[in-house]
């Protein structure tokens, strides 16, 4: 099961980095000083699959704390039970 919930934590973690508003004045200033096009850094704050790889490997190091991992993990599956719902095309 903490399989699961890694997956799910690196999921959130990405998506909290890469698209989430809460982030995005970080993001704008990283870019304005280093562009994502002639820096790998700041490139990695807008590729998911680049940044999961470094985000999953920061989940099972052990340096986050379980407990907020499992928040991450159920954030990640709530916004997944929503998408899933919004695909079925119903409205509950």
């Amino acid at each position: 099961m903490k399989f699961v919930r890694d997956i799910l934590a690196t999921k959130r973690l990405t998506r909290l980095l890469i698209q989430d508003d809460i982030l995005e004045d970080f993001r704008n200033k990283i870019f304005e000083r280093w562009d994502p096009e002639e820096y790998k850094l700041s490139y990695l704050l807008t590729c998911s699959k680049c940044a999961s790889v470094w985000l999953g490997a920061l989940v099972v190091s052990g340096i986050i704390p379980d407990k907020i991992l499992d928040l991450l993990a159920y954030s990640e599956a709530s916004v997944f039970a929503g998408e899933f719902v919004d695909a079925l095309g119903k409205d509950y």
